[in-house]
């Protein structure tokens, strides 16, 4: 229910809680992080419908005058849906629902738990439907009575499901179970987290550190330009999702939990009705000055947190460890990281690395880079220079050596198909002659898309206009969100890539 006031408007949510009173909640606008002016609990709608309509109060509290509509609304239908009224009658959820065998919502077969964490589970399930491994990530059944972990957990699943990127997690399903318990299903992920890798390895060789934080760059350049910021960037938030010793490697960025998702125009301040005022989200290790302040943040904030990622994927330590929490939030306040030198003399980090990561993580947002891109064409041109200087093996941006066959490749290596059906369509192109990729359309084993997509990329690898690496990262993309080549270039913001004329 809303109503105009001036220039703004005035939203009343309704917000159901199992076990507990619902929430009558008012707000100036539509998004569920708006700001709170009034609230109140009950299960009873004349009390919320007698304070709207005059000044009344109940138990001492009332709807101050000036939130009230200024014309007569029609208030009959004020109640609690009637599926908040079931909600809390339903036996609460619990970890035995989640038992191997078991199926979730009649729909996911749960086979492992992968990890627990504050918040929530995440199982490995079998999508019944389709017969896919899918990473299902569950509310703690402890948390569902609590509103805000419903929201928090709720934003993550809107944040992500308005990203399609092929180095961000995919959000295939999200909602509520019938016992109330909010869910979100995504990817499942093989390979280890940043954080994992570092422990077991140490620092990353410079070939795997740049690429990894190239892709890392392109995700948090498509989030940014989609206005979501995700305020946990950290070493356990990487997947790196492993192939086949031919495959390059893909790298994940996930967890939108704390994600702020900006207006345009918004000045508005830190999302209070999802953390509590004074609170302060993120990771102490990784978090920006300002996170650490409380203050409004943008994409920049990001960019500092990646650089204090790939500070402790240089080196194996984080740039800034204080005794506890609040003294490491201090030194990204007040003290300069030690330099690599200092840091890990035992290493040999190229100047430029460590000129970069230092950008990366200065105090002042201004002395960082404004962005994403602008941090990805740094290590791009570190690439190349180390690349002449034979300290970086060329590795998933070198095309086949037969040009004929680099379109199949690029489906072979992100396994649209798989090397039986490239086999078996090479043994028709003998006889039959065309190519593979039309072969594999008449077949039924690839979508026309997917085969358009492949042939664009190969012409332009061909013409010297996209990497190897960039032609899988757009088929892939194609893939997963069924947009074709021409709607992928703009949705990915590809504006360089110069297009074949046939």
């Amino acid at each position: 229910m809303s109503w105009p006031f001036g220039n703004e408007k005035r939203v009343l949510f309704i917000v159901p809680s199992m076990g507990q009173e619902t929430s009558w909640i008012l707000r100036t606008e539509e998004e569920f992080d708006a700001p709170a002016l009034w609230r109140y609990a009950t299960n009873d709608p004349e009390i919320i419908h007698t304070m709207l309509v005059g000044e009344v109060q109940v138990e001492g509290t009332s709807i101050p005058e000036e939130l009230r509509p200024t014309k007569e609304l029609d208030l009959s239908a004020l109640k609690v849906p009637a599926q908040a009224t079931e909600l809390l009658d339903l036996t609460p959820p619990s970890a035995d629902d989640f038992l191997p065998g078991m199926v979730f919502e009649e729909r996911y077969e749960i086979v492992s738990l992968i990890g627990s964490g504050g918040m929530g589970a995440v199982y490995k399930a079998r999508q019944i439907s389709v017969d896919r491994f899918v990473a299902l990530k569950v509310l703690h059944p402890d948390l569902v009575a609590d509103p805000i972990s419903k929201r928090r957990f709720e934003h993550e699943a809107k944040a992500a499901s308005t990203l399609m990127h092929p180095n961000l997690i995919v959000v295939h399903d999200f909602g509520f179970s019938k016992k109330g318990q909010p869910f979100i299903v995504m990817d499942y992920l093989e390979g280890p987290t940043l954080h994992d890798f570092i422990e077991e390895n140490g620092p990353l060789d410079l070939n795997h550190l740049i690429r990894v934080f190239i892709q890392c760059c392109r995700a948090l350049s498509h989030a940014h330009r989609k206005n979501v910021i995700h305020r946990d960037i950290k070493p356990c938030n990487i997947v790196l999702s492993l192939g086949d010793s031919t495959d390059p490697e893909f790298v994940k960025v996930l967890d939108f939990g704390i994600a702020k998702v900006l207006d345009k125009d918004s000045t508005r301040k830190f999302d209070q009705n999802l953390t509590n005022t004074g609170n302060i989200v993120g990771s102490p290790f990784f978090m920006s000055p300002e996170q650490c302040c409380g203050l409004p943040v943008d994409a920049r904030s990001d960019i500092y947190s990646l650089g204090c990622v790939l500070y402790a994927a240089a080196t194996a330590c984080a740039p800034f460890i204080g005794e506890d929490h609040l003294r490491t939030m201090y030194k990204h306040l007040y003290e300069m990281a030690p330099p690599f030198a200092v840091m890990r003399p035992d290493l040999t980090i190229p100047a430029e690395l460590e000129r970069i990561v230092f950008k990366a993580i200065q105090k002042d947002p201004v002395d960082r880079y404004q962005s994403a891109d602008e941090l990805e064409e740094d290590l791009e041109r570190l690439k190349m220079v180390l690349k002449k200087a034979g300290d970086i093996i060329a590795t998933g941006d070198v095309p086949p050596a037969e040009p004929a066959k680099l379109a199949a490749d690029l489906l072979l290596r992100t396994k649209i198909v798989t090397a039986e059906q490239v086999q078996e369509a090479s043994k028709l192109q003998v006889g039959l002659g065309g190519e593979i990729t039309a072969i594999l359309v008449a077949q039924g084993k690839l979508e026309y898309g997917l085969a358009h997509a492949a042939n664009k990329c190969r012409a332009l690898i061909l013409e010297g206009n996209l990497s190897f690496e960039h032609g899988l990262q757009m088929v892939q993309y194609c893939q997963e969100t069924k947009l074709t080549f021409e709607e992928a270039i703009k949705e990915l913001g590809w504006d360089w890539i110069e297009l074949p004329t046939t």
